[in-house]
């Protein structure tokens, strides 16, 4: 029995389950032991670097932004270690993201959130949010699915003063994927208009 899914951006994806002790849970993936909890890999491969060995079912997981694994469940250890009922775990790869503006005088500005490695895996399309004083901000439109990411153009932005951007986007988490929560990027950023020639080349 598989009770959680947690995908990531690189398309691997986490299983927590019922684990040895558990009737019906499973304790081997693709003909290795794995008790309660696994990750395979994007082309459905076991990811044989990732091992935590439950002694109980793990009943829900969520993937935090920096690619930590959080769990709960019935277990008491995880690798052997002490853990009663709620753990996190490390990895060694790391959760990348970044957010990028650029301007065209024709087409107005593109933005795009690329978002690859560890963490959560979006459960819905971003929206880009735009705020002129980092507090309050106002919903612009969807971002469009890119390979790796996330983009939206025609996006007109205000010239010659600063402004803000911030992706946002649902992540699903918890026992049978019940729980959701929000992970997002946001920057600062400045529109010169008309373009600075000197500065553009490179000088102060």
């Amino acid at each position: 029995e598989v009770i959680a899914l947690a995908l990531q951006p690189d398309g691997k994806l986490v299983l927590g389950g019922g684990g040895s002790f558990t009737p019906g849970g499973f304790t081997t993936i693709g003909g290795q032991t794995r008790n309660g909890i696994a990750r395979l890999n994007a082309d459905g491969s076991l990811d044989t670097a990732f091992n935590p060995d439950a002694n109980g079912a793990v009943f829900a997981l969520a993937l935090q932004p920096d690619g930590k694994v959080v769990l709960g469940g019935q277990f008491t250890t995880l690798g052997g270690q002490a853990r009663n009922r709620i753990a996190r775990l490390g990895t060694p790869q790391a959760a990348l993201q970044s957010l990028d503006f650029v301007f065209n005088e024709n087409s107005g500005a593109t933005v795009t959130w690329m978002r690859a490695g560890a963490g959560p895996e979006l459960a819905l399309p971003p929206n880009l949010l735009f705020s002129m004083d980092g507090s309050t901000y106002v919903s612009v439109a969807p971002m469009q699915r890119i390979a790796g990411g996330w983009r939206l153009t025609g996006l007109a932005p205000p010239a010659n003063q600063n402004f803000f951007l911030r992706a946002r986007g649902q992540v699903s988490s918890g026992a049978f994927n019940g729980s959701g929560g929000l992970v997002e990027s946001t920057r600062q950023f400045f529109l010169l208009l008309p373009p600075d020639a000197v500065f553009a080349n490179g000088f102060e």
